[in-house]
């Protein structure tokens, strides 16, 4: 069974966000995939005061995972801190000859972003990880 790591925003998170990443996560799963879901209370406990314990949560989740999914959101400071775990995950994986997937959940959103948009920066380092998922 695969497993995926979600990473989303969780308390800037609109409705509609957490609405869409739900069916999102329960459509993998009707596929199969085992997934860890910040907002699931059975993968985390998010009554956490300082923020480690959810940090460390995240960590081991995402060590099991096959695959991170990412929702992007600018906003989101715990979206971004994700995203820097999953690039060194990888990194570390394909040293030793083995991968984790990167899928961008709400691509169109990044690309729209990026219109526009010259240089080099974070979001242009995501949509290229996700240009090697969709390869």
């Amino acid at each position: 069974m695969k497993r995926v790591y979600i990473a989303c925003p969780v308390r800037k998170a609109t409705k509609e966000e957490i609405e869409f990443l739900t069916k999102y996560v329960r459509d993998l799963e009707s596929q199969g995939y085992d997934v860890h879901f910040p907002h699931d209370k059975e993968d985390v406990n998010q009554n956490d005061p300082i923020g480690i314990t959810i940090c460390n949560t995240h960590a081991e989740a995402m060590l099991k995972a096959d695959e991170v999914h990412v929702y992007y959101n600018p906003t989101s400071i715990g979206t971004i801190f994700d995203v820097g775990m999953a690039y060194i995950e990888r990194f570390n994986r394909r040293k030793r000859g083995e991968d984790l997937v990167f899928k961008l959940i709400n691509r169109e959103v990044v690309e729209e972003l990026e219109k526009d948009n010259p240089g080099k920066n974070f979001r242009k380092v995501m949509l290229a990880l996700d240009d090697l998922y969709r390869k």
